[in-house]
């Protein structure tokens, strides 16, 4: 099962990634936090409605070549996880080698999901406006799952967002280009193209996908992150086309992480009239610009584990309550709140507003890094793990942090959590939480995906818009 997310990047025309998943964990020592308890969240209602089974299409042209593999994907061969307890650092080796060659220099490739216990990377690839899906094995070995000579594409822009999953008779794909958001659905040799929504104002985004034991939900959302207008998730049964909508109430950084027998599902909250307060401080502006109030706040992330359309009513299974101090923007009469909070944990896989979402493989649990302040004026992180069941495994410890200037990545493993940005990350155990940093390379890849390895991991990405080279992080004791 796959999963990932396609975002604009920073080569042309590029698609580029989110997708959640990664794989290794540390001991660690250093000093903790408590997080704030949390039962369950309000919750925003929702309401249902029909959709229609749309139309299927056929395809016509030629697909080319799937291009080629070169070198392995650090440390490859062999599936074991390796002893976790043995890792007590992570070392990234100052070296980088090409992972996937895209069909030709025109071609751009996108990191998209994760499958075969975190081994291997599900890769899009954008030709001609259309979407082929490659899945690329732990050994390096590359075959195509989806080619865009199998349907006709109804959508006339390139696309901006893809997230997929992998069945065993086929795969399902959602592709956005922010103004339409189309299914297309693989059996067999039989593919349809159903499209599901479209919009004036490029405001549609692709989510994931949920293996339910009734069928695949598929999720995107409608929405503007940057005003913090109210969003709509809406969940669709891949085979009634039966919708099921939710509305959340301003910034909601919505993540979706998927597991064996559904998906687990974040959001995060903020009532600025009730969960903040003035401190009676303002921040310059500068330029001549009135400084802004800024409000000691707590803002809350919610979490469901979506196994069927009943999430869409639900209150939230577990509900973490996080610090922050928040200010307007600057010439910007947009009341305070969480699309106003002046840092994010930047981009990267799972990655929301001010949170990252990864599924523990091992448990098929969550993992989640929250941001949060440590001391003043110092960013930092929440760590929190839950089991299958949602039970605490990691309850609130705390490390700085200054995610928000890099792409950021988060990774579960052995009961232990880690997160980067840069060179800069963050680890924890059940226990205690604390920083370190990466010796800095002159070479490194900015990590669209990232790949289990018995001893550690590969992150993958580009390098100054070469797309898919990999570099190596290995377990030091």
């Amino acid at each position: 099962m796959l999963l990932g997310t396609m975002r604009d990047g920073g080569c042309s025309g590029a698609l580029l990634v989110g997708l959640l998943s990664i794989l290794v964990g540390c001991s660690s020592s250093g000093g903790g936090g408590t997080a704030n308890g949390g039962a369950s969240g309000s919750a925003n209602g929702g309401s249902s409605s029909g959709g229609s089974a749309g139309t299927s299409s056929s395809g016509a042209g030629q697909g080319g070549n799937a291009g080629t593999i070169s070198g392995g994907a650090g440390g490859a061969g062999g599936t074991g996880l390796g002893d976790p307890s043995t890792c007590l650092g992570l070392q990234r080796d100052a070296t980088t080698s090409v992972y996937y060659t895209p069909p030709d220099t025109q071609t751009n490739a996108s990191i998209v999901g994760v499958f075969e216990s975190g081994q291997g990377l599900l890769v899009a690839l954008d030709i001609s406006r259309s979407v082929r899906l490659m899945a690329i094995d732990h050994a390096g070995v590359a075959s195509e799952l989806l080619n865009e000579s199998e349907y006709t594409r109804n959508w006339s822009f390139d696309p901006t967002g893809v997230t997929a999953i992998r069945r065993s008779d086929g795969v399902d794909v959602l592709v956005s280009d922010d103004a339409h958001v189309t299914l297309i659905h693989k059996q067999g040799s039989t593919v349809t193209v159903t499209p599901l929504a479209e919009t004036n104002y490029l405001d549609l985004h692709v989510l994931g996908f949920a293996p339910t034991s009734s069928g695949v939900l598929a999720m995107y959302w409608k929405g503007d992150r940057a005003t913090g207008t109210d969003e709509t998730l809406t969940a669709v049964d891949t085979l009634s086309m039966q919708k099921t909508t939710r509305v959340f109430h301003g910034d909601s950084g919505l993540v979706s992480v998927p597991s064996a027998t559904g998906a687990w599902l974040t959001a995060e909250r903020l009532d600025f009239a009730s969960d903040c307060q003035p401190t009676g401080e303002t921040v310059n502006c500068g330029g001549g610009t009135p400084a802004v109030p800024s409000s000691t706040c707590t803002w809350h992330l919610d979490v469901w584990n979506v196994k069927d359309t009943s999430f869409a009513s639900a209150d939230a299974l577990v509900t973490f309550d996080v610090p922050a101090t928040i200010s307007a923007r600057c010439d910007d009469d947009t009341p305070a709140g969480l699309a106003t909070y002046p840092n994010t944990l930047g981009s990267g896989f799972g990655v929301g507003s001010h949170h990252a979402a990864t599924l523990d493989q091992s448990t098929q649990g969550l993992a989640l890094a929250l941001q949060r302040p440590t001391a003043p004026n110092m960013r930092g992180v929440q760590f929190e793990l839950l089991d299958a069941s949602a039970t605490r495994v990691i309850d609130g410890t705390t490390a700085p942090l200054p995610a928000g200037d890099s792409q950021s990545w988060l990774a579960v493993r052995g009961g232990n959590l880690f997160m980067c940005s840069g060179d800069v990350c963050a680890m924890s155990n059940a226990n205690t939480a604390t920083g370190f940093k990466f010796s800095s390379s002159p070479t490194t890849v900015s990590v669209d995906g990232v790949a289990l390895r018995p001893n550690g991991l590969a992150l993958v990405g580009g390098i100054n818009g070469n797309a898919l080279m990999q570099q190596s992080v290995n377990c030091s004791d």
